[in-house]
């Protein structure tokens, strides 16, 4: 079977290169690269997934694009930073969903992170109490 410029279903070796399209932003990258994390959701993409879009030769995901940037330049350089502008439950989220671990990231990123994560549980612990009329 041949699927467009991927050659054949088990090869990437006519052509490498990758594009994702995450939540409309397309990011172009090698599958070697996505390799490099062997049991994450990239590294195990095909064109029989149901992700992948033969008319466009890309796979769809309806993720958050800022994260992704972080998560593919974690492939990239083998250092994973969190994205700034990204509340930190939603980074941890989109880390689940992609099959990284949270232990991965950057010490320089790891203060702002955890705080980002902690306010958040702090705050629904907060929250619950007063709904459950401990205020």
């Amino acid at each position: 079977s041949s699927f467009g410029s991927f050659g054949t279903l088990n090869g990437f070796a006519e052509n490498p290169k990758i594009t994702i399209n995450c939540g409309g932003f397309r990011f172009e990258t090698y599958k070697s690269t996505l390799n490099l994390l062997s049991e994450s959701r990239l590294a195990n993409m095909n064109p029989t997934n149901c992700d992948y879009d033969p008319v466009k030769n890309e796979y769809f995901f309806d993720r958050d694009p800022i994260s992704f940037l972080a998560i593919l330049n974690y492939y990239r350089t083998g250092k994973l930073h969190a994205p700034s502008s990204v509340c930190g439950n939603q980074f941890y989220e989109e880390l689940n969903y992609w099959g990284i671990g949270e232990r991965s990231i950057q010490p320089c990123c790891w203060t702002a992170y955890s705080t980002k994560r902690d306010c958040d549980e702090i705050l629904k612990k907060v929250i619950d109490g007063f709904e459950d009329g401990e205020g």
